[in-house]
């Protein structure tokens, strides 16, 4: 209970302590004279000094969240990926985005590697002042392998600019921090990539995010029959259709009926062809 509650004080879903800053157990329960306890144990909750979870720091060096690096267009929606730049194992993490939100919005953060991750472990309320906290914790070790995408971050762009200026950590708000089973710490950082390959021109995928119907723009040369599959965060194959085309342009028109709405991958008889992003239905 008392991290639930100081979760939802780091992320600023509540501004106060529901129940005080300290709370009274009977020891042993049981025992009572005159309706009072004999003897009382207090529990300090809620102390927040520092970090969230306050384990001594490591001498390693930061872990890269690796990012590609592009120009955003206004009204442009993308999807951000921050990939861990080595294997790491885990069990909690804590950190703060920070944006100009006449800039830029945050629509969701997505993770497929932290088990748990949703909504109750960032929050987009306070958004409007351009900080998004974000505090995930497990009791266990989580192995992330490495390139794994540790976040999927949904964008929107409401001004042109370099994504690399446009978000980046606020360190003064939250430490951003990894930790680990045995209660050390390590920082975060971001580290962006501007080297990154462009996508394929001759493949378009439009409308893209989408409201589960897409079509995929191609150009062949010869007449074949070609594999559409979608793949998601998982590597698993959600989606498989068997398409004709012709020499010149072709329009694959998709209908995925899948759940749950996010990023998936697309290939083409194996190839990667790029990412479409499936939105919730109006």
């Amino acid at each position: 209970y008392d991290i639930v509650v100081g979760r939802k004080l780091v992320l600023g879903v509540v501004d106060t302590l529901p129940c005080g800053a300290w709370k009274f157990l009977a020891t042993p329960p049981e025992v009572t004279a005159n309706t009072s306890c004999t003897n009382l144990l207090g529990i300090k909750i809620g102390d927040l000094n520092g970090p969230y979870f306050a384990p001594p720091p490591t001498d390693r060096s930061p872990l890269s969240l690796v990012a590609d690096n592009r120009l955003l267009q206004r009204g442009q929606t993308t999807v951000v990926n921050l990939n861990a730049a080595e294997a790491i194992t885990l069990s909690g993490l804590q950190l703060a985005f920070q944006f100009d939100p006449a800039k830029l919005r945050i629509n969701r953060i997505e993770s497929a590697v932290l088990p748990n991750f949703g909504l109750d472990c960032y929050n987009l309320h306070g958004a409007v002042q351009g900080i998004a906290p974000l505090v995930w914790l497990d009791g266990r070790s989580w192995p992330i392998p490495a390139a794994s995408p540790l976040f999927t971050l949904e964008i929107t762009a409401l001004q042109d600019g370099n994504l690399a200026e446009l978000l980046t950590l606020a360190p003064t708000h939250l430490t951003p921090e990894i930790y680990s089973q045995e209660g050390t710490a390590r920082q975060i950082t971001i580290d962006w990539n501007t080297h990154a390959s462009p996508p394929d021109p001759a493949i378009i995928i439009a409308p893209n995010p989408a409201n589960h119907a897409f079509s995929v723009l191609l150009e062949r040369e010869n007449t074949a029959s070609v594999l559409l599959q979608l793949i998601d965060l998982q590597g698993k194959i959600v989606l498989s259709q068997q398409f004709s085309t012709v020499p010149g342009l072709n329009r694959l028109d998709v209908r995925a009926d899948i759940q749950p709405a996010g990023l998936y991958f697309l290939q083409l008889d194996g190839t990667p062809g790029g990412k479409v992003l499936l939105a919730d239905r109006p």
